[in-house]
């Protein structure tokens, strides 16, 4: 699957499931004349931001199709946002009561950090429509 036709299908699925999404396209950055050129400062950021309200969550999500692979850059990115999550992870507990009701299990975070591929739907769905994060 192309990765513009599998990020369409992300993007309804949160959309959904009552996400706001931020899409961060390659940076580039204008040369004379017109050109534009990638911009490495914004190297690895990941495709989509999605937040939700209610209950407060954020997700990085780098969004490949069948054939796509990680860049250094990303890689990066991703590995130093999960070790902040995993970090909160073992800092706090988030099971705390929420307006007299338990909002997340313990050791969750409202904070993932994925890349998601093709085969991976079932999962992805979970995520985007449930009320808590899986790593």
């Amino acid at each position: 699957m192309k990765e513009k036709d599998f990020e369409s299908w992300v993007v309804d699925v949160a959309t959904r499931g009552g996400w706001r999404g931020w899409h961060v396209p390659m940076p580039v950055r204008p040369l004379p004349g017109g050109r534009f050129v990638p911009d490495p400062r914004g190297a690895g950021l990941p495709d989509w931001i999605f937040i939700h309200p209610d209950p407060p969550r954020l997700i990085f999500a780098e969004i490949k199709g069948t054939s796509g692979h990680l860049r250094a850059e990303q890689r990066e990115f991703l590995r130093l946002a999960r070790a902040v999550v995993d970090e909160i992870r073992n800092t706090y507990d988030w099971a705390e009561e929420r307006d007299g009701s338990r909002w997340a299990p313990k050791n969750a975070t409202p904070i993932g950090v994925y890349t998601w591929r093709p085969g991976s739907e079932d999962l992805i769905e979970a995520i985007l429509m449930g009320k808590v994060m899986v790593r």
